[in-house]
C-alpha cells in the first residue's frame, strides 16, 4: 500500500462542494481554488505530472493506492495460514442452493461474495444486478517519485460520466482510464485505447514506460446498492447464509468495512 497525492481536476473557478468522505482526517483534504498544479505540487508531485491549462480548481487528498497483485496473494496466503482450504465448483440456484452446498460440505455459515453472480444465488431478479464495464490501460512505472493519482470527468480530458480519465501509479505499474459503460461486454475498441492513452500522455507522460496491456473488467453493479446482509436461518433451510456483493467499482475502499460488518451480523446472530 503506497501514499500517494491525489486530486480530482474542475473546469470552475471554484470546485464542488466536498464529498461525505471529505471529512476523514486521515486524507487532509482541501478544496482547492486556483492553479491545481500548484496545489499538487504542495504534496510533493513532481512536474512529472501535468495538469491542462483548461482546470481550474481542484479536491486534494492524500490516497492509499493498494498494490492489488500483491495485496491479494497476501490476503490469500493469511486465509490458507489460518486453516482454511479452497474449492471450485459450479453452482446454480438461489439461497436453497447455497444452503445445500454449506450443508453438505458441513458448514453453519455460508457468505454469498459471487460478485455479478452473487444477485442469482440470493434469490434476486436477473434485471437486479449487471456489469459495469471498464477499460484500463496499465503501463510499466518509469517513474517512482513524485508521481501522483490525478483525474477527472470533465474535458478536456474526460467526456463524462461515462468516459472519465484518471492515471493510478500502482506498484509496478501505471494504471490509466477509463469508461463506464453498463450491461456492455464487448472488448476495447481501438477508439477506447485511444482516448486513454492520449489523457495518460497529457497526464503524466514521464511516468509511463511500455504499455504492458490492455484491460476489460466487469464491476458488478446493483441498483439497490451493495448487499451486505444476514438473512435469518429459517429462510435458508437451518444455515446461516450472508450476503456480501456488488460493491461496483468501490472493492477495494469499502471491502473491509463490509467484511466487518458482515461478521458482526454473524457474531450477532449467533449469539
Amino acid at each position: 500500500i503506497e501514499s500517494l497525492p491525489a486530486t480530482e481536476l474542475f473546469r470552475a473557478e471554484a470546485p464542488p462542494p466536498p464529498p461525505p468522505w471529505a471529512s476523514d482526517p486521515r486524507l487532509v483534504f482541501e478544496a482547492c481554488s486556483g492553479d491545481p498544479a500548484a496545489a499538487l505540487a504542495r504534496r510533493g508531485a513532481s512536474t512529472l505530472v501535468r495538469i491542462p491549462s483548461e482546470y481550474r480548481s481542484s479536491w486534494l487528498w492524500n490516497s492509499l493506492v493498494v498494490d492489488s497483485p500483491r495485496y491479494l496473494d497476501a490476503l490469500q496466503a493469511s486465509l490458507f495460514d489460518s486453516g482454511a482450504t479452497a474449492r471450485i465448483e459450479a453452482l446454480e440456484g438461489g439461497p436453497a442452493a447455497v444452503a445445500e452446498l454449506a450443508q453438505r460440505l458441513g458448514c453453519e455459515i455460508a457468505v454469498n461474495c459471487a460478485g455479478l453472480g452473487g444477485g442469482a444465488l440470493g434469490g434476486e431478479d436477473a434485471s437486479a444486478v449487471t456489469n459495469g464495464r471498464g477499460v484500463v490501460l496499465q503501463y510499466e512505472r518509469a517513474s517512482v517519485a513524485g508521481l501522483a493519482v490525478v483525474m477527472s470527468q470533465e474535458a478536456p480530458l474526460s467526456g463524462g460520466d461515462a468516459t472519465p480519465a484518471y492515471v493510478i501509479p500502482r506498484g509496478d505499474v501505471v494504471v490509466c482510464g477509463g469508461s463506464y459503460d453498463e450491461g456492455v461486454t464487448a472488448d476495447a475498441s481501438r477508439e477506447e485505447v485511444g482516448r486513454i492513452e492520449a489523457s495518460a500522455a497529457a497526464i503524466a507522460p514521464g511516468s509511463l514506460g511500455a504499455l504492458r496491456q490492455v484491460w476489460v473488467g466487469h464491476r458488478p453493479v446493483r441498483g439497490a446498492g451493495v448487499r451486505v446482509e444476514v438473512e435469518p436461518r429459517a429462510t435458508s433451510g437451518g444455515v446461516l447464509l450472508a450476503h456480501n456483493y456488488c460493491h461496483g467499482g468501490s472493492g477495494w475502499t469499502i471491502a473491509h468495512g463490509c467484511a466487518e460488518d458482515i461478521a458482526d451480523g454473524v457474531a450477532a446472530a449467533l449469539s
